[in-house]
């Protein structure tokens, strides 16, 4: 059965991102603590590495905001997908393709980014995978099936904040908790 999944890593503070938009080693869950080389899928180790490939292995699609696009510069077009990614943004651009397989859509409503990664997806997940202003929209506007946490052990005082914004109150149900060094990776289902 085809899930809407938000997929993000925060601070125990619950920032996305630090002051200045910086990282702040929030994704060493991802590269094994190592300096990010190569495909993450490769660089990550025990149940960092088992959820990781899960959720490539299960996504059909991608929806992200434009900040994550820019802020990775699109991966130089080069990016880890190989599937349909759908970019929320204010300012759309023109849809392209690139040589792995993967399609960059650029759509400005949350609901019609949702619609359309569905339909792409097939019988995949469709992957959300931030930034926080995504997040936040698709589950705000009650989109989202599940939300993947992965809460790193860092505090960042400050930055972009996970759920600003959330104009409702809305009820989650823990259906999985594992911790690696790295990350405390906490599954929920939106109830």
């Amino acid at each position: 059965m085809q899930r809407v999944i938000a997929d993000i890593t925060t601070s125990i503070d619950g920032f996305v991102m630090g002051p200045g938009e910086q990282l702040g080693r929030l994704h060493d869950w991802v590269f094994a603590g190592r300096d990010p080389e190569g495909d993450p899928r490769t660089a990550a180790e025990g149940i960092d590495a088992e959820i990781l490939t899960d959720s490539f292995d299960s996504r059909g699609a991608v929806i992200m905001g434009r900040r994550v696009f820019e802020f990775t510069n699109g991966w130089n077009d080069d990016p880890p997908y190989g599937v349909p990614c759908f970019v929320l943004t204010s300012a759309p651009r023109e849809a392209y393709s690139t040589a792995n397989g993967t399609s960059f859509e650029f759509l400005t409503e949350a609901s019609t980014a949702v619609t359309r990664a569905r339909e792409a997806a097939g019988d995949k997940d469709v992957s959300v995978m931030g930034g926080a202003r995504t997040i936040t929209s698709i589950i705000d506007a009650g989109l989202a099936d599940e939300l993947h946490l992965h809460i790193a052990p860092r505090l960042l005082g400050g930055g972009i904040h996970l759920f600003d914004g959330i104009s409702r109150e809305i009820a989650f149900e823990i259906t999985r908790v594992e911790k690696s060094p790295f990350a405390t990776h906490v599954f929920y289902s939106v109830t």
